[in-house]
């Protein structure tokens, strides 16, 4: 009985993409520890009245978290990619409102870049370009990530 426990048990974890428990468990330490350490830097910024910082450490920490979700994309299910989509159009209308604030940030135009491989719908594809031509042709304090 307890084989067939495990054996159900390893069948679920590879389902999930992940070839052990302890990957697994490993990928999502991970994960907790980069939101942990990007919160406590922003909080920190904060603290000591560096909000303009903070902005530029957020939209940063943003840009990196949205290249793994647009790289770990391939391996989600439909009601991931949409509730990605979801988060992308949200934080694309926020960008929106707030693109002046975006000229200060360096790596502002590379989030923009990236909310633009997750966003799904016409309307969104052609906001997240226009403001990734306002930010290129509007700033020279942009950053770009390598692109493979």
């Amino acid at each position: 009985m307890r084989s067939i426990a495990i054996f159900c048990l390893s069948i679920l974890l590879l389902a999930e993409g992940c070839s052990t428990h302890s990957q697994c468990r490993r990928d999502l330490y991970q994960s907790s520890f980069k939101g942990a350490a990007d919160a406590t830097i922003t909080i920190n910024l904060l603290d000591r009245q560096e909000s303009h910082k903070a902005h530029d450490y957020a939209v940063g920490a943003l840009a990196l978290r949205l290249e793994e979700l647009h790289t770990l994309a391939k391996d989600a299910d439909k009601d991931d990619l949409e509730r990605q989509a979801d988060l992308a159009h949200a934080i694309l209308q926020h960008a929106t409102e707030h693109r002046e604030q975006l000229l200060q940030d360096e790596w502002s135009l590379q989030m923009v870049i990236e909310l633009k491989s997750l966003v799904t719908n016409t309307v969104d594809i052609k906001r997240a370009s226009e403001l990734a031509q306002y930010l290129a042709a509007s700033s020279t304090n942009q950053l770009r990530f390598p692109t493979p």
